[in-house]
């Protein structure tokens, strides 16, 4: 798995159960150890096993090219419990033109 700069992305979660079981999500992707992109999402409107996170191109310009990514899946269930995703580990790729086109 791979994520270009500057690019939208949609990443898709699936999970192991159904998501209106959950509270809440956090969508989590770091970089060097450091928190780049962290989204609350509100999960009782869901249905399905699945949770899609949508970037902008201002999102995944944050990113550093040729670097690592890590990214996570946490959540709060409905009775109050922790879950988290394995962490899923990205390659960063380069563009050539910078910026939002």
């Amino acid at each position: 798995m791979h994520m270009i700069r500057g690019t939208t992305a949609t990443l898709i979660c699936t999970l192991p159960f159904e998501v209106n079981t959950l509270q809440y999500a956090y969508f989590t992707i770091m970089q060097d150890n450091r928190i780049i992109i962290d989204r609350q999402i509100e999960c009782s409107s869901l249905s399905g096993d699945k949770i899609e996170v949508h970037l902008s191109q201002e999102d995944t310009l944050k990113l550093k090219e040729k670097h690592q990514a890590e990214i996570q899946l946490r959540a709060i269930t409905a009775d109050g419990e922790a879950v988290a995703s394995n962490i899923i580990t990205t390659y960063v790729e380069r563009i050539l033109k910078d910026g939002v086109i």
